[in-house]
């Protein structure tokens, strides 16, 4: 809880520090996989895009995110985002498949974020917009 309160202020190297002493607490892997999402989005904010993708690439094969599907679509959706920033064509593939998951979860907050993203790369993939 401290680390995503220090992310909301833009308190990234503070952020980073919790997050990183909640790693290496007795926690679920699902909880790991959470925390190193909540990470990356430093990364984001700081726009290194590539630092994003190391982080999560992983956890997109990981078991206890494969069977949550909202850490999945939010795993996901962040992942496609920072594909769609440096240009990686798997970016809509990611995006798409969090949006529907979201959908079928219900999950209004997640789709607010997906709807987002996807607006970030239809804007920059279809200048007719």
């Amino acid at each position: 809880m401290i680390g995503i309160n220090y992310l909301y202020t833009s308190d990234h190297n503070n952020a980073l520090y919790y997050y990183t002493k909640a790693l290496n607490l007795r926690i679920s892997e699902l909880r790991k996989a959470d925390t190193k999402n909540n990470i990356s989005q430093i990364y984001t904010d700081k726009e290194n895009h590539h630092q994003v993708i190391k982080i999560l690439s992983p956890l997109t094969v990981q078991k206890e995110v494969l069977n949550n599907p909202e850490s999945l679509s939010r795993i996901i959706d962040n992942l496609g985002y920072s594909y769609f920033k440096v240009g990686d064509s798997r970016a809509f593939d990611y995006l798409n498949q969090s949006l529907k998951i979201r959908t079928q979860e219900k999950d209004e907050w997640g789709l607010i974020s997906s709807y987002y993203h996807l607006s970030e790369f239809y804007k920059k993939s279809n200048i007719n917009l």
